[in-house]
């Protein structure tokens, strides 16, 4: 139903603004928005969504900028040029795996987060999400945070961060706000 209202909404707005054409190709459904052959939008037969793009293999594939007004959700970022990073979302105890960006959701109660291993220039940042109790992060034993084994970003200041360096196995404090 939303697939054919949108649709809908394409195919008016589209023929109101000028030249343009709609059409079923080999089972793929394309609006020529400029009339001029470029097809800036294209369901496949096979379920991907292309806006200004050609065919990747995704399901959705954009050229262009792409603005979100509200949150997007992905267990992993790819930006070209080979940027990848993977972002974990925690909100009960847990240990970090290594990946460079972790949102802490505190929500409902205290969390401790066993920090991985210090590998040489590992770089974390944990951000709480939610102003509500505290993220307590452990370094294991025999390791540092800074000077001590624990900090903790506090429940009274909301939300809080702190980005970490591991340099000769222990962790250095980058960045932080919200430490007790």
């Amino acid at each position: 139903m939303m697939l054919r209202l949108c649709l809908s909404f394409l195919l008016i707005s589209t023929f109101c603004w000028g030249e343009s054409s709609f059409s079923s190709e080999s089972g793929d459904v394309v609006l020529d928005a400029g009339g001029d052959g470029l097809n800036e939008i294209r369901i496949t037969s096979d379920g991907q969504l292309n806006i200004g793009a050609s065919s990747q293999g995704n399901l959705l594939n954009v050229s262009g900028n792409l603005k979100a007004s509200a949150e997007v959700y992905a267990d992993q970022l790819h930006l070209e040029n080979g940027m990848t990073t993977a972002i974990q979302v925690v909100s009960s105890n847990s240990t970090i795996t290594g990946t460079p960006l972790v949102f802490a959701d505190s929500s409902s109660q205290d969390i401790t987060l066993t920090l991985p291993s210090a590998t040489e220039g590992l770089n974390l940042h944990i951000k709480k999400t939610a102003a509500a109790n505290h993220v307590i992060l452990d370094a294991g034993v025999g390791v540092l945070i800074g000077d001590t084994q624990n900090i903790t970003l506090s429940g009274n200041i909301g939300l809080g961060h702190v980005q970490l360096l591991a340099v000769d196995g222990n962790w250095e404090i980058l960045s932080s706000q919200g430490l007790e």
